[in-house]
């Protein structure tokens, strides 16, 4: 793969990756840091990198794997900041109820365990099938329905507890 491929990967994947770089970090500058070390690290591993083996697993999983690298040198907390939204209401008070109620679920995926967050995050963010989860996390797809099944049990026992105090 030569360095315009990965320019071309780069066009393609580039809203996908950066996404998940905003879900992953703390922060907008260190989601940026994240985006740009991931395609950095693309155009190093060039020659490695086959556009007809899924490079999109690929970019996903040097991502997460920079993540993981740099969580070990400080603590990573999951944010909504630059998050793509797109808001479909007809009345102003719809629109702004789904505010609200997708803040109460960002903040109950936030507080799930990385091993049962990020699985939700590639699944429901990235649209990404269980299978290509397994690859990218490199555990059995078995484990990715698993972690799927508990943390939509936690979320849902958070979520249930969050309508209690209201």
């Amino acid at each position: 793969m030569t360095k315009e491929n990965v320019g071309s990967l780069f066009e393609e994947y580039k809203s996908q990756i950066y996404r998940l770089c905003v879900q992953l970090a703390k922060n907008q500058a260190d989601a940026e840091d994240l985006f740009q070390d991931t395609f950095l690290l693309a155009l190093q591993k060039n020659g490695r990198i086959d556009e007809h083996q899924n490079p999109r697993s690929y970019l996903y999983t040097m991502c997460l794997n920079l993540w993981k690298t740099g969580k070990r040198k400080r603590t990573a907390v999951y944010s909504s900041e630059g998050a793509d939204s797109l808001v479909f209401s007809e009345t102003p008070e719809d629109a702004m109820l789904f505010k609200e109620q997708k803040q109460i679920i960002i903040q109950a995926v936030k507080a799930l365990k990385d091993k049962y967050r990020i699985p939700v995050i590639l699944y429901y963010s990235a649209d990404m099938p269980v299978s290509e989860i397994a690859q990218v996390l490199k555990i059995p797809e078995g484990t990715v329905k698993s972690r799927l099944y508990k943390a939509r049990a936690l979320l849902k026992e958070r979520l249930g507890e969050q309508d209690g105090k209201q």
